[in-house]
This record gives structure tokens, C-alpha cells and sequence, in this order.
């Protein structure tokens, strides 16, 4: 049986996506207070993007897959990522600017929220819905 590349990407990023926002509710002013520490930093775009762009890249050109059904979640996950890393590692300021006023504990845990929704719609179709 040959590896299925697309099929492991989903299963990588829906535990990771769980887990993380997860950790956004449980966590929220700690992350609040993360993102307020290193926003304001004049690197703070750097240091984001060169976390987001590779990991991005490397679920958009292993899942480059567009069909009307789950598998284009992670796809569309994959591509914004790349291009949220690719502006930040471009205009470094860009996250103050973007994030800077919605840092409280309750859009953290919203955000959170999102990616539990994700990560299981991601899960029920790789581990359920195989097609």
C-alpha cells in the first residue's frame, strides 16, 4: 500500500489544530499575554512568519487538493498560512496592526473555538469519510 501523502497531512493538522485551540481556551490570557509581549517587537512579523510560511508551504504543496468536500479545508489552511507568513516575513509590522486590538482572552478563546471546528471536521474526514 503506497503512502498517502494528503491523507497523512490531515491527519497531522487535525490533532494539531484541536490541541492548539484547545490550549487557547484553557490558556487564553497566557496566550493574550504571549502575543502582547512580542507584537509591539519590530521582528515580531519575522518571528511569526518563520513559524507560518514553512509550515504552511508544506501542507499547501502536499494537499493542493480543491474538491467540494472536506479535504479543501486543510487545502485552503495550507494556502492561508502561506500567505499570512509569506506578508508577515514581508512587512514585519503587519501583525501589531492586524492583531494588536483584538488580544483579549475572549477572542483568543473564540479563535480557539474556530480550530477545535476545523481540526474535527479535518479528523471526521481522514479518519471517517475516506473517499
Amino acid at each position: 500500500m503506497p503512502f498517502d501523502v494528503p491523507l497523512f497531512v490531515e491527519r497531522f493538522l487535525a490533532p494539531l489544530l484541536i490541541i492548539v485551540g484547545l490550549s487557547h481556551i484553557i490558556a487564553a490570557r497566557q496566550w493574550v499575554a504571549f502575543f502582547n509581549e512580542i507584537l509591539p517587537k519590530p521582528w515580531a512579523g519575522l518571528a511569526i512568519g518563520m513559524f507560518t510560511l514553512p509550515l504552511g508551504l508544506a501542507i499547501a504543496i502536499s494537499h493542493n487538493i480543491w474538491v467540494p468536500h472536506f479535504p479543501v479545508v486543510t487545502t485552503i489552511i495550507g494556502w492561508g498560512m502561506s500567505i499570512k507568513g509569506a506578508l508577515y516575513l514581508l512587512i514585519p509590522g503587519l501583525p501589531a496592526r492586524v492583531a494588536g486590538k483584538l488580544m483579549n482572552p475572549a477572542t483568543m478563546m473564540i479563535g480557539g473555538l474556530i480550530a477545535i471546528v476545523l481540526g474535527v471536521v479535518i479528523l471526521i474526514g481522514a479518519y471517517f469519510l475516506l473517499m
